[in-house]
């Protein structure tokens, strides 16, 4: 999974040290293992430290060493093309990745895209007929969510700026990003989840 904002110092990181915690707390150190977070920025000056607001966000959640190890990197076609799915904050950054990647179309969502489209995909499968493991399963969604790409909200930006209160919107919906995969449930992205450090950058 590869999570895509600007510059890499605030909304991706969070994203991607967040998610890490995350899968760790619903599957474990050895089942999270089976998924790669990582980020990048559209514009992103590589080598960059966490921007503070963020990594204090992060500190909240048990997250604190992991953002004191986050260095900012500009998104390139190499990383597209390695991820499974690339989730994007907004839809300028989705342009940005397809003129870099156009053969990743299939697997490139906005972040609230993608978690209304699964939502929207689940009800209508049979759960027998999605694959337990959850690799498996969050493969076989990219899949299914495919021909519906394009759809969602332009972007996850908060109209208010950075604040906690939007990183705690952020911390939600991405905890909701997690749920069709059959991994984790929405209240694990409030400051009381605070599972062992784990990674860095990866």
């Amino acid at each position: 999974m590869l999570l895509v904002c600007t510059g890499n110092a605030y909304y991706s990181p969070f994203a991607e040290i967040l998610t890490r915690q995350l899968l760790v707390t619903a599957l474990g150190e050895r089942g999270a293992a089976g998924f790669l977070v990582s980020s990048a920025g559209t514009e992103a000056i590589d080598g960059r430290c966490i921007e503070p607001l963020a990594a204090a966000g992060l500190a909240s959640r048990g997250c604190g060493r992991a953002a004191s190890r986050f260095r900012s990197r500009r998104v390139d076609s190499h990383l597209v093309g390695d991820a499974d799915v690339v989730l994007t904050a907004g839809r300028s950054h989705r342009a940005t990745v397809l003129r870099l990647a156009p053969h990743a179309a299939g697997k490139v969502f906005l972040l609230g895209e993608w978690n209304a489209l699964c939502a929207g995909l689940l009800p209508a499968q049979n759960a027998a007929t999605l694959p337990v493991d959850p690799v498996s399963r969050a493969r076989r969604l990219v899949v299914l969510a495919n021909p519906r790409v394009n759809t969602g909200p332009a972007t996850v930006y908060s109209p208010e700026g950075p604040s906690p209160r939007s990183l705690a919107r952020e911390a939600a919906g991405l905890a909701r990003t997690l749920v069709p995969i059959g991994t984790t449930e929405p209240d694990l992205a409030g400051d009381r989840a605070k599972p062992a450090e784990n990674g860095g950058n990866r």
